[in-house]
């Protein structure tokens, strides 16, 4: 196995990476430096630390083919799952990036389809932007949220076979997935209920209008939602 000394991490707000950084440090501690919002020092001649390519909500750089000690991954999540997951975080985090609506508790999921969100898009465009750069990248490897979560033990070989470094316990990373299981190590205060996205539960937050918005909005996108394997 080769030598890599970055992995750099992408995905939208709420899509997954900081799962997914805590999952690639306990994989690979001590043998590659996972990189999160920053870029590695190389890179850096060419893009500053706080450019958009350093961001891991941001877009793969062209450049990135050009340093041969960095893989890249990108996690990404169903776009119903991910409004959900959105809306609850811009709720329980007490403010609303993007929105012009002061009152908080007065939002809903319908108020947040009407408004545009980071880079001043609609929050579906910025899912289909976000999530297009990824899968275009042909130096990025692309995992779904949904996958590492109920086939941890595959989508964890999958991201070793890319990054090409023995693992320190595949293992041991597959039990961060536990149903409904508290996790252990670094994700101590995290926990997942395996069955909200086996069985969608999270369209239970979603009213028939909610529906329709998005399925609009990802209607010119057929192709994206293909190549990401979710239904069209």
């Amino acid at each position: 196995m080769k030598e890599i000394e970055y992995i750099k991490v992408y995905g939208l707000e709420r899509s997954g990476t900081n799962i997914l950084e805590l999952l690639l440090n306990n994989l690979f501690n001590g043998k590659a430096i996972v990189l999160v919002n920053r870029a590695p020092n190389p890179v850096s001649v060419h893009r500053r630390e706080g450019s958009i390519w350093a961001w891991k909500h941001g877009y793969p750089d062209p450049l990135l083919g050009t340093f041969k000690k960095l893989k890249a991954i990108a996690i990404v999540k169903n776009p119903y799952a991910w409004v959900v997951s959105l809306y609850n975080h811009l709720c329980e985090a007490g403010y609303n990036v993007g929105f012009h609506d002061a009152a908080k508790a007065k939002m809903s999921i319908a108020d947040m389809l009407e408004e545009p969100v980071y880079d001043s898009l609609h929050p579906i465009a910025r899912w289909v932007r976000c999530n297009r750069s990824y899968v275009d990248c042909q130096y990025c490897k692309v995992i779904r949220y949904e996958d590492l979560i109920k086939h941890p033990h595959n989508t964890i070989r999958d991201i070793v076979s890319f990054v090409d470094i023995e693992p320190n316990n595949i293992g041991n990373g597959a039990l961060y997935f536990k149903n409904k299981a508290s996790t252990v190590g670094t994700l101590t205060e995290k926990s997942f209920d395996v069955d909200y996205y086996k069985k969608k539960k999270y369209m239970d937050s979603l009213t028939n209008d909610n529906i329709n918005v998005i399925k609009n909005h990802l209607d010119p996108c057929r192709q994206l939602l293909l190549r990401l394997k979710y239904a069209v």
